[in-house]
């Protein structure tokens, strides 16, 4: 009878526990549900971010996320976690990236966006981030804008697809201005694209980021559209 006894007061423990985590995955299955269903809108806020919001400080990104959260009825939207994890974040701190909030979310812009990349960063944090985050990749190079061969390293970057960084400028060249508006002229079935007075076949895969300490920095109207600043 006492082994009968343990052995009902035993299940009963085990169906309270079972009933807390019940609990605990029924409101686990309400929040993704919820998430899930506010998924279309979240895309919407987090494009409309990247495109608007780039080179607005933080009172402007929160006035304007509030107010575009309640016209599409969205509880909870952080552009940043919707973008990427927590774990994520953890590894680019231990990359030396800056845990604030404006930084991370400035880095998923860079990351999301299309456009070559003007990263106004005075600390030159973000810079050496983003060396330590591509370190190893043979896509990946970077030079000074003050580099007496920076328009050979371009003609060779662009022919063969790879990511330069272009660091610590002052002003964004005229020579780049054909290459930013992807204005290309097609030659035998390829896309070229004149850089300097050379036509230079053009690999999808290129993409140009600046980077630069100075904060009165100022893009030529002509190419500011094709530029995400931040």
């Amino acid at each position: 009878l006492e082994r009968v006894e343990d052995i009902l007061a035993r299940a009963k423990s085990l169906l309270g526990k079972l009933a807390d985590e019940q609990q605990r995955w029924e409101a686990q299955a309400s929040q993704i549900t919820s998430k899930v269903e506010q998924m279309p809108m979240s895309s919407l806020l987090s494009g409309a971010f990247c495109i608007y919001l780039s080179e607005s400080d933080e009172k402007s990104r929160e006035a304007n996320l509030v107010y575009w959260k309640r016209i599409g009825k969205v509880d909870d939207f952080n552009f940043a976690t919707f973008n990427y994890s927590e774990s994520q974040f953890l590894k680019w701190k231990a990359q030396g990236h800056p845990s604030d909030q404006l930084s991370l979310e400035n880095t998923s812009i860079y990351l999301n966006s299309v456009k070559s990349a003007l990263i106004i960063d005075p600390s030159g944090r973000i810079e050496d981030w983003v060396s330590n985050n591509r370190g190893g990749d043979p896509n990946f190079e970077s030079t000074l804008g003050s580099d007496e061969k920076i328009v050979t390293q371009i003609e060779l970057s662009v022919r063969f697809g790879k990511t330069l960084m272009v660091k610590e400028v002052t002003n964004v060249e005229s020579f780049y201005f054909s290459l930013l508006r992807r204005d290309f002229q097609r030659q035998s079935g390829r896309n070229v694209v004149l850089i300097g007075e050379k036509s230079i076949d053009y690999n999808e895969g290129f993409k140009l980021i600046f980077t630069s300490r100075d904060t009165t920095i100022r893009l030529h109207p002509k190419i500011k559209a094709t530029v995400s600043e931040y």
